[in-house]
């Protein structure tokens, strides 16, 4: 199946949109990921959680900070979910057994995306055509 994503912006950078479920927390919403080959884990950003009703505070705090460009970051395990991406009436869903959620930082702004990492990625070709990204398995 192929996932178009959205068209690239203006860093180039492309995006797909997955419906992040988890029971635990009765949760299924829309969320834009990033597509980043360079995320070892798929990841959640603190104004994306809490834009579809996840209180990072309520997680487990994760032993190891989320490396990133603006510096390390805390982070907290969401645990098993699902993503579910759509295209027309065909669905594909991730079972994961743990995503990161970023908690909120001073470096940290508004615009920082939730990442899809190489825990989902290495499941797809990731190509991109006419200006837009394409995953597909």
């Amino acid at each position: 199946m192929r996932l178009l994503g959205e068209k690239l912006d203006r860093f180039n950078r492309g995006f797909i949109e997955a419906l992040i479920f988890t029971p635990k927390f009765n949760i299924l919403s829309p969320v834009d990921f990033l597509v980043d080959t360079g995320a070892a884990k798929t990841t959640i950003s603190a104004s994306d959680a809490k834009s579809v009703g996840i209180n990072p505070m309520k997680l487990r705090r994760s032993a190891k900070p989320v490396i990133s460009l603006g510096g390390d970051v805390k982070a907290r395990h969401l645990g098993k979910c699902q993503l579910v991406f759509r295209r027309h009436n065909t669905e594909i869903v991730e079972h994961l057994d743990d995503i990161l959620v970023l908690e909120e930082t001073k470096i940290q702004n508004s615009e920082s995306p939730s990442l899809l990492g190489m825990d989902v990625l290495k499941n797809y070709i990731i190509k991109f055509i006419d200006g837009y990204i394409i995953i597909e398995r």
